[in-house]
């Protein structure tokens, strides 16, 4: 069995955050909604949708939180255990960042242009057979 969950990787401009967890990749393209009428279904219609990256990361006691909440026009990059990287190009940071003192948990949101997914092609090939 190959790895299909678990660690990965995540980057800024380059800059690697410590990832605490909760990455959720919509990578955006288009959504597709169902057109009916009362005499049935009559086709879809097709928007483009923001490619969307977000996650929880740890502060590590030098992150620069007036810096992160201002960040636009930033690659994000988020590499998979099983290779698969996700790239976010010319996006933003959408939220208002808040600090869990507690633990030093912050979730950063960033969305953009829809992004790209480079798939490990050994992991596809292993799913196809």
């Amino acid at each position: 069995m190959s790895k299909v969950a678990g660690t990965c990787t995540f980057t800024v401009n380059g800059v690697l955050y410590a990832l605490r967890g909760n990455m959720n990749i919509a990578i955006g393209n288009v959504h597709r909604e169902s057109i009916t009428g009362l005499d049935g279904y009559h086709g879809f219609k097709e928007v483009p949708e923001a490619g969307m990256i977000e996650c929880d990361v740890t502060d590590m006691g030098n992150t620069d939180y007036n810096v992160l909440e201002q960040l636009t026009n930033v690659t994000v990059t988020v590499k998979l255990i099983n290779n698969n990287v996700a790239t976010l190009n010319n996006a933003t940071q959408m939220n208002h960042l808040s600090l869990n003192a507690e633990d030093g948990k912050l979730t950063l949101k960033f969305e953009g242009p829809s992004g790209t997914w480079q798939i490990n092609q050994q992991t596809a090939a292993a799913q196809a057979s």
